[in-house]
């Protein structure tokens, strides 16, 4: 689902103040982060520079004039639907998120694609019209989150992931999704919610009691006073989950969407169908050669604490603050309202279009979820294992992963440091996609490097007539400390590619 209220991640030991649109159909936890209503703000500044993609298909971009006009348009429409009454309610929170979608979309986080933003339209607009729902000039986009979700804004913007494209099945399973997401908006779920966070003043008394609680000064009836609005809006949006599943049912219904298709996709939905019949160590063994093996305390399991939902946060009991109702709750549901229980799960060896999947590992590489863009990666490379040289964009992407990991290590800055590309908070994560991020965890500066030189360096992945592989071939040589390697690289793309793309970078 996809409503946008907004959120105030407190963590655990300091006070970070972030904030995210709604609660989407599907919502990653992060079981470090408390989550609370508030702005936008801090979430703009953490999302000012845009990162490297991998083309795959066009993204919008900072030229795209008239989509940001029309987001600009509808907002204004919302605006000027208030009165002097709601006006403070309302104003600041359409604002925040106008500027966090043009932010969004400056920064390339947005797929440009016309057969699969007709579909979403297509799909939507007979949805709208069979129940002649009151939503004037609704905004679809494409964004490029790796896991299957979809999110609505109060200014009429729709958002799905191209995750969810990925391991989608049929129009069906798409209107599901979709009459969910039209649901929080015909029902006024996200102002319901910014309404109720301005009512009960939380984000004051949240920072408040905190404040008194880190200097020591709290009260048992301050945290219970806390704590008591902290769940009662969290209960209210996995009210309007439910309320969202079982409408959407009868909004696809009415259109002759076969809701039976329900089920399945929400079982998908997340992280939930990053599962593939490849064993984890049959996946990386595709990095290394007799002479460089996988070494066994790579795939050491990290700490519990990071992988396991624990039962109290800090002050909050942990299920009182979720946004969304047990997905097994959800999914039971709708067995009960379709009366048809779908057993074979949707995971990745489901998937027909595997091209498509490329588009999600770029969507991965560019929303800096790099243990997802490698497994999945991988999991593309392993498909066919009988062709004489690997598929470029794959070698290309895996070695980009190594090298920004590198980097991201060496550097350990506020702005460029190892966990921005691979969390540590694994708590929605398939056991596979979990054991990719204890990997690359347990990978150290140098072993960042050679792992990637000898991936590389496999003549089934090094394409001689690729320009690109001899310049990230240079790199890991250079970061490696073969210098003579590096030298000879260097003159053999000189030689082969006198007017190359790369011959400044060799410089």
């Amino acid at each position: 689902m996809v409503y946008c209220f907004v959120i105030l991640r407190a963590k655990i030991g300091s006070f970070s103040v972030l904030s995210l649109i709604t609660s989407p159909f599907f919502q990653p936890t992060r079981c470090h982060q408390i989550v609370f209503i508030l702005s936008l703000s801090y979430f703009l500044l953490s999302a000012a520079n845009a990162q490297e993609n991998l083309h795959t298909l066009p993204r919008y971009n900072k030229e795209s004039k008239a989509l940001i006009q029309q987001i600009k348009e509808n907002t204004k429409t919302e605006l000027d639907k208030l009165t002097l009454a709601t006006r403070p309610i309302y104003s600041s929170h359409l604002v925040e998120t106008k500027n966090y979608q043009i932010e969004r979309i400056k920064d390339e986080a947005y797929f440009r694609s016309d057969s699969l933003e007709e579909m979403v339209v297509e799909v939507a607009n007979r949805i709208i019209e069979a129940n002649q729902l009151n939503i004037i000039n609704p905004i679809f986009l494409i964004n490029h989150e790796p896991y299957a979700q979809a999110l609505t804004y109060m200014n009429g913007v729709f958002e799905v992931s191209i995750g969810l494209f990925s391991v989608i099945e049929n129009k069906d399973q798409l209107a599901f999704v979709l009459a969910h997401e039209l649901v929080h908006n015909v029902e006024y779920h996200v102002a319901n919610a910014v309404f109720e966070a301005y009512e009960s003043d939380i984000e004051k008394t949240v920072i408040n009691e905190f404040s008194r609680i880190r200097n020591g000064n709290g009260t048992l009836e301050g945290l219970k006073v806390m704590q008591a609005k902290s769940y009662s809006l969290f209960e209210v949006s996995r009210t309007n989950e439910i309320i969202s599943d079982t409408l959407g049912l009868a909004y696809m219904s009415k259109v002759g969407f076969d809701v039976k298709e329900a089920q399945p996709i929400l079982s998908a939905m997340g992280y939930r169908y990053m599962e593939s019949d490849h064993s984890v160590e049959h996946l990386l063994d595709q990095l290394f050669r007799k002479q460089y093996p996988l070494k066994a305390f790579w795939l050491d399991k990290g700490l519990n604490i990071y992988s396991k939902r624990p039962d109290v946060l800090f002050v909050f009991d942990t299920d009182s603050i979720s946004t969304h109702p047990d997905m097994e709750v959800r999914i039971q549901n709708l067995v009960k309202a379709t009366g048809d229980d779908y057993s074979k799960p949707l995971n990745l060896n489901s998937i027909h279009d595997l091209e498509r999947l490329k588009c999600v590992i770029d969507g991965a590489y560019s929303a800096r979820q790099y243990d997802v863009c490698l497994y999945l990666s991988l999991f593309l490379l392993a498909q066919d294992s009988s062709l004489q040289r690997n598929d470029s964009f794959l070698v290309s992407a895996i070695c980009k992963v190594f090298l920004g990991l590198h980097k991201a290590k060496y550097d350990n800055l506020i702005s460029n440091h190892f966990s921005m590309y691979v969390d540590r908070y694994t708590v929605d994560y398939t056991d596979d996609l979990r054991q990719i991020n204890w990997f690359l965890h347990n990978l150290t500066l140098e072993e960042l490097a050679e792992v990637g030189y000898q991936f590389l360096n496999k003549p089934v992945n090094f394409d001689m007539a690729n320009e690109e592989n001899y310049w990230l071939l240079y790199q890991f040589s250079d970061l490696t400390k073969r210098e003579n390697v590096a030298e000879k690289i260097k003159d053999s793309y000189q030689e082969k590619f006198p007017g190359g793309r790369y011959l400044k970078e060799f410089e």
